[in-house]
């Protein structure tokens, strides 16, 4: 198996775990995939593994019934980006239960996550091209 499809297949699963809901196979998925020295590129998390529990722990709080969907896996040697569509996932600005799309993209060295950068967008109702976000 080739390195980029070896990085693709951990983080579909790293990814799987870390959204699952359930805290303990996050944290499981944490330590076995996420380098100690994990560089986090999202303003609102902290470096570490101790920063994505904690961020974790935070989002599960607030948004409860948040659940991610991924319906791409697109991967290049160190990199796996995951293109998500999340519903249940509560801004403080929401007034309604909107859905969103996410777009994480994951560095990789030796089989560790060692570097995360996101984006997320709300999806609106309508758009100008009537073509789907995700």
């Amino acid at each position: 198996m080739s390195k980029t499809e070896t990085n693709r297949k951990i983080i579909q699963s790293y990814f799987a775990d870390i959204c699952s809901g359930n805290e303990e196979i996050m944290k499981k998925a944490i330590d076995k995939y996420a380098d100690p020295n994990f560089i986090q590129h999202n303003p609102n998390m902290k470096n570490g593994k101790a920063g994505l529990v904690e961020y974790a722990k935070k989002l599960r709080a607030n948004s409860p019934n948040c659940k991610f969907v991924t319906k791409r896996f697109i991967a290049d040697g160190d990199f796996v980006v995951c293109h998500s569509e999340v519903t249940g996932y509560l801004m403080e600005t929401d007034d309604k239960d909107p859905k969103y799309v996410f777009v994480d993209i994951y560095r990789l060295e030796n089989g560790k996550v060692v570097e995360h950068w996101d984006v997320s967008q709300r999806v609106p109702d309508t758009t100008a091209s009537g073509n789907p976000m995700i």
